[in-house]
């Protein structure tokens, strides 16, 4: 949902400020919180609820803090994805002095490998910088563009986002990126 608005605001205003970047990214964390929460509520009730998965729960077993661990490892790993990415990115932002990436192209490849997460992190990647070197190469031949311009990014990362979402899981098996998961 948060995809579809990032589009639609670029679209509507032709660019993404730094305030819609850093909600998104809030607005993900938050969710991500009450997710966990959820989680483990409605697992804890559903194990109560039953007269063999009782035995799950705390006074019988540690099966139910497995579990936890289980979800809240993948989400931390998620978020030390978004974080690798973010610090990357962020150095290449320095070096080049903003030539190549700006704070705000940063915080969108931050908030996409947020929620894609690992593995698929790298077909977000590929996915981004496809479209951008497509698109810009199609501008380029139609001469809207020329070479020493600047290539934006921002447009083509939400579109990245929901085709990872939607092929991410094929793409890591077709490619074995899911040997590397956690």
């Amino acid at each position: 949902m948060l995809c579809l608005w990032l589009i639609f605001e670029y679209l509507r205003k032709k660019e993404i400020k730094k305030r819609t970047v850093y909600f998104c990214l809030i607005a993900f964390l938050a969710v991500l919180a009450i997710n966990l929460f959820t989680d483990s509520l409605l697992l804890y009730k559903n194990y109560q609820a039953g007269d063999f998965t009782k035995y799950y729960l705390p006074p019988y077993s540690n099966f139910y803090y497995l579990k936890i661990e289980r979800i809240i490892t993948s989400s931390l790993v998620n978020i030390l994805t978004g974080l690798v990415v973010g610090i990357i990115f962020w150095l290449i932002m320095k070096i080049t002095r903003g030539l190549l990436l700006d704070k705000q192209e940063v915080g969108l490849l931050v908030f996409g490998a947020l929620i894609v997460g690992w593995p698929n992190a790298f077909i977000f990647l590929f996915f981004v910088f496809a479209l951008v070197v497509v698109c810009n190469l199609l501008l380029i031949i139609i001469r809207r563009k020329s070479v020493n311009d600047r290539f934006i990014i921002t447009p083509f990362i939400p579109v990245a986002i929901i085709l990872t979402i939607l092929l991410g899981n094929y793409l890591s098996h077709l490619t074995n990126l899911f040997k590397i998961s956690i």
